[in-house]
């Protein structure tokens, strides 16, 4: 998920939201525009498209089925901004959106207040959109602070109704995807689409050259369970952070049993002594390794932070439940997950954490799903007599096309 953000009213943002949707169309990669603006949404005007539904209704229906087409942009669709009287959860109704095979883009509100955050929270990366005036950029250089404040990595930068980058890029400090020329019609000028096209191969090649995000390419790391590691192609990359989200019936601490089979693991247990853990490990029935057992004090979070300087190389990080770290602050959670990210890739290692499912839903698990790079959600379905673990891949960053379900056998492993 993008979201398209600037700070500075009247940069473009709605036009470049419809603009790169256009431009992953013509990639081959369906798009759907979503306007997150509660006070002056627009993207149903630019688009061409009736007024709703709008975003509130994805609490009754999937995004594919109520996003409208757009006319002259073949393979894009739209959905429109809430209305006044609409009340809805922007980041949460973005967090659990089902996109299905579609690039999100998302339209942000003007401004750096909650109307901003809240959808750029949720986005897994920012295209920062600015004229090449100098309000304009000083407008954006406040939205890539605000990014860095909520943790969300900026992709890059397009200049709107300019043909020079060079005075954007020097003072954003981040990477001009494009320079889109100034147009009577943008969304049906050739010059335009070449420019967003050039954003949207841009974006793919910051994607795989950033540091943070895992490289498709790299070597793959077994956890533990074959039909896991066969969906996502060998298994995780060295440096991932992963989330295995299920209730709390076993069936997802099985899948970290499985994990430490794999090689050595740091065990960090935040609700249960490190006998109890064993003994559930002895009773699991299938195989598990030998992990280095330790539990949280009084400051689960501080706790957890220590643990990591001592990590060695090649290891698994494993926090059973992540839910005690979730009920923090919002930016300690954030600061502690940036910590997590920059020791796994020094590492080498792999980071997993259980998130348990439950009648409340942590503050802070929307911004656990959003950073890591892998979701994994365990359960068990009823096959005739007997329950059947399965782990469907709700996110995979590098290979988004490895969403799926497989079937979990309790004694299998790589």
């Amino acid at each position: 998920m993008l979201a398209i953000a600037g700070s500075k009213g009247g940069c473009g943002k709605t036009t470049t939201t419809l603009g790169v949707a256009g431009a992953f169309a013509r990639a081959e990669t369906p798009a759907l525009a979503i306007d997150a603006d509660r006070q002056m949404p627009d993207l149903h005007v630019t688009a061409g498209v009736d007024r709703e539904p709008t975003l509130a209704s994805l609490e009754d229906a999937d995004a594919g089925a109520i996003a409208q087409p757009v006319s002259g942009l073949p393979g894009v669709s739209v959905l429109p901004g809430p209305k006044p009287a609409e009340s809805v959860n922007v980041q949460r109704a973005l967090e659990h959106l089902d996109s299905g095979d579609s690039q999100v883009l998302v339209d942000c509100p003007s401004g750096t207040g909650p109307d901003l955050t809240d959808p750029l929270a949720a986005a897994d990366a920012v295209v920062v959109v600015t004229t090449d005036s100098g309000q304009s950029i000083a407008d954006a250089e406040t939205t890539v602070e605000v990014a860095d404040r909520l943790g969300v990595p900026v992709a890059g930068a397009i200049v709107t109704m300019a043909d020079d980058r060079d005075a954007a890029e020097a003072r954003l400090d981040v990477p001009v995807l494009a320079t889109v020329p100034e147009s009577e019609s943008p969304l049906a000028d050739e010059a335009v689409h070449a420019a967003y096209d050039s954003a949207v191969e841009r974006l793919r090649t910051v994607e795989t050259d950033d540091p943070d995000p895992i490289d498709p390419a790299g070597t793959r790391m077994a956890t533990g369970v074959e039909s896991i590691d066969r969906q996502l192609g060998g298994g995780l990359p060295p440096g991932s952070i992963a989330a295995v989200v299920g209730e709390p019936d076993g069936h997802a601490e099985s899948l970290l049993h499985r994990l430490t089979t794999a090689r050595g693991t740091l065990y960090l247990s935040t609700d249960r002594p490190a006998r109890l853990v064993r003994t559930a490990m002895s009773a699991d029935g299938g195989p598990t390794g030998s992990p280095a057992m330790r539990t949280v004090g009084a400051d689960p979070l501080e706790d957890a932070t220590g643990l990591l300087a001592d990590l060695p190389d090649g290891a698994n990080f494993v926090v059973d439940p992540a839910d005690v770290l979730e009920a923090h602050d919002r930016d300690a959670y954030l600061e502690f997950l940036r910590t997590l990210k920059d020791r796994m890739l020094e590492t080498d290692g792999i980071a997993v954490l259980h998130c348990l499912e439950g009648e409340q839903r942590p503050a802070n698990r929307g911004v656990t799903e959003r950073v890591a790079d892998a979701v994994l959600a365990v359960s068990a379905v009823r096959d005739g007599t007997a329950l059947e673990a399965r782990a469907t891949v709700r996110k995979f960053r590098p290979d988004p096309s490895a969403r799926g379900t497989v079937a979990v056998d309790a004694g299998e492993r790589s």
